[in-house]
């Protein structure tokens, strides 16, 4: 990875924490979207993109608009922007080399898998990644109580691919087990 990590000082945020957040203006106080997809340029190892949909049920909506990670002003109850301006920056998406990374399968350098990026923290000020989590499915949409969840952090990831996220050697041992799933069992039997 070529972007440094985030410094000890900077806040962190999940990527959990802003899907279905409103994106709005703090000039004219205009709705612009939900907050539907984040995408990351994995030479860097940074968030560069908010990408929106225009209703807040999440189901089936694809995203209409985006925003770059340098748009955002403030991140609370409520996604800000400057004004509508934020609309016109140009894409960062797959077409671009950015992924969205979640879903994506996370292996070793020898070769273990590990299982399928659910979440990742970042800065929202510089938007590089401080870890990946993980399970076995690598949904976010199922709650994570149901699988067992681990985290990597940002030194331990070598790197990322368009269908694979590539840890160190050894990586697996340096997980942090954040919960143990009650179903984990069973989907790792399937």
């Amino acid at each position: 990875p070529a972007a440094a990590p985030p410094a000890p000082d900077d806040v962190l945020l999940p990527r959990s924490a802003l899907v279905d957040k409103e994106v709005i203006t703090r000039t004219s106080g205009r709705r612009l979207g939900y907050v539907n997809q984040l995408f990351v340029d994995p030479a860097r190892l940074e968030v560069v993109a908010l990408y929106l949909r225009a209703s807040p049920v999440a189901l089936g909506a694809a995203s209409t608009d985006h925003v770059l990670l340098s748009s955002l002003r403030q991140v609370g109850d409520v996604v800000l922007v400057h004004d509508e301006a934020a609309l016109l920056d140009p894409p960062a998406d797959e077409t671009y080399g950015y992924l969205p990374l979640v879903g994506t399968e996370v292996v070793t350098e020898d070769g273990v898998a590990l299982g399928r990026v659910r979440d990742f923290v970042f800065s929202p000020d510089s938007g590089a990644l401080a870890s990946l989590r993980y399970d076995a499915l690598g949904l976010p949409s199922i709650p994570q109580a149901l699988l067992s969840c681990f985290s990597l952090s940002w030194d331990d990831i070598a790197a990322v691919g368009p269908t694979r996220v590539v840890a160190r050697r050894g990586a697996e041992r340096r997980a942090v087990r954040e919960n143990e799933g009650w179903v984990s069992e069973y989907v790792s039997a399937l």
